[in-house]
């Protein structure tokens, strides 16, 4: 082999026939081995580089799915975002869900506490008998179960699940492999929302959270049964967004409803539930400001109870306060919504009327005290032996003072001239 290496190189002039022959017969042999090698290199390279390629291939399929779907959480969010009905977000979300991912059946199912079962609340791809049959019966256990799973489990195969409800959905939903959550769970699992509001009125806490319990089930049905990785993440990424915008939506409700009540009960006599003292302060003061504005009137009932403490001292307080509230409401449902009837102290009232002068006051005066006068108050327990009266006094704004104060005390004025006439009549500034 030397030789013929020698002599291919130059470095040998002549060489035997027979050796040349035989070396390169050789030669030959060798360099197909080496060419053989070479291509099976090449083609296990082009095998790696093809398989390289599909990876990236799937890779950027994977990727374009994922950047879609985040784009829909995204736009999800801010949907939502300003949303201010959780109850629209449960009946809108199931059809969202399928709209967007790789889902064919979502429902949501709420806790009836009653019932100890949890009933269908929104869904989308289920038919009306699926629904019909869909009675779930609620065991701690099983909310204990979605707990311990970080709020949401995936189930491939419901034979290998001990839990005996997982298996009751399977049988209902005829399918063994679903996605299956607790909806709080997942929503406190990011963002414990617990907001504890200090009420200095009573000085208690009042601590304020979601109370609905949302379970939510989804599947591939009669699709690809199971749910991969990427499924089970991007889907539970999107339902703890959605735990998380509905917790804050229902607190918001729930503040929003607080709010009211402490507002209300902030400006609200507290017995009879017309305005209190303070709010009709306010009032009076914006309805001034309002007739200065529109240079239009408005008149002061300032009214008083007669013989009232003889009543309590007769028939107790009690009853006493049972008349106070029947008397605020005939006050309330016998003038406008415009109107603003609060009590002045003790057994007075005092009431607002918007755009009336002197004149149209002293007649509402009047009608007032003779509903009075002809109540027998049937709801009172001790009959009554004779009827309960008021007297009445009427001042207009700017008519008789275009000062709030001195307006407030001509119709006081004008009450205790009635009362000194013989009550049970109605007297003008």
């Amino acid at each position: 082999m030397q030789k013929i290496d020698e002599y291919l190189a130059g470095k040998r002039d002549t060489i035997a026939i027979e050796d040349e022959k035989k070396y390169l017969q050789e030669y030959n042999i060798q360099l197909v081995a080496k060419l053989k090698k070479k291509i099976t290199e090449l083609e296990t390279l082009n095998n790696d580089l093809s398989g390289l390629n599909k990876a990236l291939a799937d890779s950027s399929d994977q990727l374009i799915h994922y950047n879609d779907h985040l784009f829909f959480l995204n736009d999800l969010a801010n949907r939502y975002r300003l949303q201010r009905d959780p109850d629209n977000l449960i009946n809108m979300l199931p059809q969202e869900v399928i709209r967007g991912f790789p889902v064919k059946r979502f429902i949501f199912l709420e806790l009836d506490k009653d019932k100890k079962r949890f009933l269908p609340l929104s869904h989308a791809g289920f038919g009306k008998k699926e629904i019909e049959r869909l009675n779930i019966p609620y065991t701690p256990g099983l909310i204990n179960y979605l707990r311990r799973e970080g709020g949401l489990v995936r189930i491939n195969d419901v034979n290998n699940v001990a839990n005996p409800t997982v298996r009751i959905f399977s049988d209902k939903l005829k399918s063994d492999s679903f996605l299956l959550g607790d909806l709080y769970s997942l929503g406190t699992q990011h963002d414990s929302t617990q907001i504890i509001l200090k009420i200095n009125a009573n000085d208690s806490d009042i601590k304020i959270r979601p109370s609905r319990r949302l379970l939510f089930y989804m599947d591939k049905y009669p699709g690809p049964q199971v749910f991969q990785t990427y499924d089970l993440r991007i889907l539970k990424s999107l339902m703890q967004t959605v735990s998380i915008i509905h917790e804050n939506m229902v607190l918001y409700d729930r503040l929003i409803t607080l709010y009211k009540i402490r507002e209300q009960q902030a400006i609200r006599d507290e017995l009879t539930q017309v305005y209190n003292y303070r709010y009709f302060i306010q009032e009076i003061e914006r309805e001034a400001d309002r007739t200065k504005r529109f240079e239009r009137p408005f008149s002061i009932l300032m009214i008083d109870l007669d013989f009232f403490k003889q009543f309590n001292d007769e028939y107790g307080h009690l009853e006493g306060n049972q008349v106070l509230k029947l008397i605020s409401q005939i006050f309330v449902e016998n003038t406008r919504v415009t109107d603003t009837v609060a009590r002045y102290g003790g057994e007075e009232f005092v009431i607002i009327l918007q755009g009336l002068n002197k004149e149209a006051g002293a007649k509402i005066g009047e009608k007032l005290r003779s509903i009075i006068e002809k109540s027998s108050f049937p709801e009172i327990k001790k009959k009554i032996k004779k009827n309960l009266t008021i007297s009445v006094g009427v001042a207009c704004y700017p008519t008789d003072s275009d000062k709030v104060n001195q307006i407030l005390l001509m119709a006081d004025e004008a009450m205790y001239r009635a009362k000194q006439a013989g009550k049970n009549r109605v007297m003008t500034a």
